[in-house]
């Protein structure tokens, strides 16, 4: 985890930050959690929970300046707005499944899916002169369960 927290870090002293305590508080959610989907509100409330002494207005911050920075994701499911961590991550390119029912996420990872999407970018990028740097995909429903 800290060779984690060491490359973040100096990803954000080359763009003019520092890794501050908070920060770094802030980051080992994510990377202690990889598979797992958080709000502003969840991380805030976790690290409050565990004794840390944050605000929710520096948690809210520090988000969106590693959002900015391309350390995590953001996608939105119904009216919330979730991250995860992208760094790091394993998968190419990857969907989520989100359940309309019961807000459950699937995260489906496909080999040949993600080759197509990144197939789909090249072409994209060729054809308007244009550099793609994230994509987000996510398609809601109902889940195998709640079908049943």
């Amino acid at each position: 985890m800290e060779e984690k927290i060491n490359y973040i870090n100096s990803l954000l002293k080359r763009k003019g930050y520092k890794m501050t305590y908070t920060r770094g508080l802030i980051v080992e959610v994510f990377i202690k959690n990889p598979d797992k989907h958080f709000t502003k509100k969840d991380i805030y409330l976790k690290l409050k929970k565990e004794g840390n002494n944050i605000g929710i207005a520096t948690v809210y911050r520090n988000i969106e300046l590693f959002k900015e920075n391309n350390i995590i994701d953001e996608f939105i499911r119904k009216n919330e707005i979730l991250y995860e961590l992208k760094l790091f991550s394993k998968k190419i390119i990857h969907a989520h499944f989100i359940c309309n029912n019961y807000k459950k996420i699937i995260d489906y990872k496909n080999t040949d899916c993600s080759l197509k999407i990144i197939k789909a970018i090249d072409v994209l990028e060729k054809k308007h002169d244009f550099q793609i740097t994230n994509v987000d995909v996510a398609f809601s429903g109902t889940c195998e369960n709640c079908i049943n």
